[in-house]
């Protein structure tokens, strides 16, 4: 068994115990296996802080799985962003879009060139939602668009210019966050778009980041209910392994949203729905704050593995797909 906490301890992406290092969570983390983490601005004091933090998740990782950590942040830009502004400060995609493509990019290859000088290699950006509410409380002025045709073009040069800075990005929230109301921070959104119309329209962002080569997209935790009228897209096999993988053939890493958002946590329970997601097809499974959350995940996700209601080929080509993104960023 302790074999497998550990392989679905490398599943999971979760938190940081702060700006420093602690043995007390040195050892949580060789215990599960953890080698995939996610900053915060609470995490990060300044650039020295932040590379000896970084530097000893690394570390951290390498002696738990013999590959480097895969450090993520969302440095979106605009009210986004978790380096200080002193480090780093870029507009919003909505102020981007104004100024065009080349500057989309451009900020894309700076974001990723500051990140991977302080040991951040993987940002959680951009954002390909298409703005069709107006005031959105999860998108608004992180959208590039209120068209699909204008959020493709612009996300696209965005992720390039991250790719090209060298990083890891990851275009979101799949299959599109833009139509809803509420926030699912808070509660679970339903959008009643059918497959056709997400195809002529909220999709059409993604399918250009993934004709553009993009190695990470992040699901959305809405339910489509004239698709899969019981889980939301997060834990949606219909959605992520149908349409994402199959139909639109992506075969970079999924990632869930955080599972402690009140869209999961309320509906299904946190570890409850890393293992839906996990057999919907999501490759890596975000718990971004609480310890307990975490190791409850790995171990209901090693038990699941245990039993067999894990699938071990699919679990494997899952941990694969994590082993390349860290092969591409040279860990």
């Amino acid at each position: 068994m302790k074999d497998l906490i550990r392989q679905a301890g490398a599943r999971l992406m979760t938190f940081v115990p702060g700006p420093r290092m602690t043995e007390d969570y040195k050892a949580f983390a060789c215990e599960y296996g953890l080698c995939n983490f996610i900053l915060f601005g609470d995490d990060i004091e300044n650039a020295r802080q932040l590379g000896e933090l970084c530097a000893q998740l690394d570390a951290l990782a390498r002696e738990n799985t013999g590959m480097g950590a895969l450090v993520a942040i969302d440095q979106e830009g605009g009210r986004v962003q978790r380096l200080p502004r002193d480090m780093l400060d870029t507009p919003a995609a909505a102020s981007l879009a104004q100024a065009g493509g080349e500057r989309a990019y451009e900020t894309g290859r700076l974001i990723a060139r500051t990140l991977l000088a302080h040991g951040v290699n993987f940002d959680l950006a951009p954002v390909l939602d298409v703005e069709y509410e107006n005031g959105n409380p999860v998108v608004g002025d992180r959208s590039f668009g209120k068209t699909p045709e204008q959020a493709a073009r612009l996300g696209v040069a965005m992720l390039e210019g991250i790719a090209t800075g060298g990083a890891l990005a990851c275009a979101k929230h799949f299959p599109g966050h833009g139509g809803t109301r509420l926030d699912s921070h808070l509660a679970l959104p339903t959008l009643d778009y059918t497959l056709d119309e997400l195809r002529a329209g909220p999709l059409i962002p993604f399918a250009a980041a993934v004709a553009a080569g993009a190695r990470a997209i992040m699901s959305a935790h809405i339910l489509f209910p004239n698709i899969d009228p019981e889980r939301p897209a997060t834990l949606s096999r219909r959605l992520l392994t149908g349409l994402l993988r199959e139909e639109m053939d992506f075969s970079g890493l999924i990632l869930t949203d955080c599972l402690e958002m009140g869209a999961m946590s309320k509906h299904f329970g946190t570890a409850y729905a890393a293992k839906e997601a996990a057999k919907a097809g999501a490759d890596i499974l975000l718990v971004s704050h609480t310890r307990e959350f975490a190791a409850e995940t790995v171990e209901t996700l090693a038990k699941a593995l245990a039993d067999g209601e894990l699938d071990r080929a699919e679990h494997e080509r899952s941990l694969e797909r994590i082993r390349e993104a860290k092969r591409w960023l040279g860990l």
